[in-house]
């Protein structure tokens, strides 16, 4: 409202789309620029040695095939129920005979959260919350035989490494942050209610973004509306 909101900054502008997902809009500049977009794909890079020092973590905990689960978030209301949780840690364990690793951030409520739902399992992951670093993540997921978890970080850092993900968006849209398919170069998920699939990802939505309070926890109502077995169904359909 003061002076410089009078000054025009830019000769031209993006083409902003109510819906646009983020990996299009960061994009737009290359049309501004007059030039063609030829791909799409994202992607992440890690050093050699970061790639040795996540492969002795396997090594040391005798893990070949395995799943990466990263549970928390850093707004708590995007985060599913804890048991929820755990009871899917359980299922690829028992029923799947996969091992779980699950990760978290370096931040005390993340730890927590995640201390809460290991003391939920029946079976013992492996969990390397707050010992990673963003690249020793990713590389980890690369090597992951599938990514579970929520909207966030990581979950999009997975996709950019072609390791398939579930994911369960019930605080956010999944037509501006469902998880990037880099073999199709376009967003297919939808902000709808269900089962939704983008290429190599899966997706279980719930659109009613409601906040609340239960315990003095922030919640979101789509995420406490998403079933086990809904979930469950997903995985199977998955793997």
């Amino acid at each position: 409202k003061g002076l410089l909101s009078k000054i025009k900054i830019f000769d031209k502008l993006g083409n902003d789309k109510k819906r646009q997902h983020t990996v299009e809009k960061d994009l737009q500049f290359i049309d501004i620029l007059g030039k063609k977009i030829v791909n799409k794909e994202v992607k992440i890079y890690w050093s050699n040695k970061v790639e040795q020092e996540v492969d002795k973590i396997l090594l040391d905990n005798n893990i070949d095939q395995f799943v990466h689960i990263h549970p928390v978030s850093r707004w708590m209301f995007k985060c599913w129920e804890d048991e929820r949780m755990a009871k899917v840690v359980d299922y690829f364990q028992q029923e799947k005979k996969l091992k779980v690793i699950i990760t978290g951030a370096p931040v005390k409520n993340e730890l927590d959260r995640v201390d809460n739902i290991l003391a939920l399992c029946k079976t013992g992951p492996i969990n390397l919350s707050g010992k990673l670093t963003l690249k020793h993540l990713a590389c980890l997921s690369s090597k992951a035989k599938l990514f579970f978890g929520v909207d966030t970080a990581p979950m999009h850092m997975a996709a950019a490494t072609n390791t398939p993900v579930v994911a369960l968006f019930g605080a956010s849209y999944p037509a501006i942050w469902g998880s990037w398919d880099n073999s199709s170069n376009e967003q297919l998920f939808q902000d709808k209610d269900g089962i939704q699939t983008n290429g190599l990802h899966h997706m279980v939505s719930n659109m009613d973004h409601e906040i609340f309070y239960e315990n003095e926890v922030k919640k979101s109502r789509g995420m406490t509306a998403i079933g086990i077995i809904e979930v469950l169904n997903t995985i199977k359909g998955k793997l």
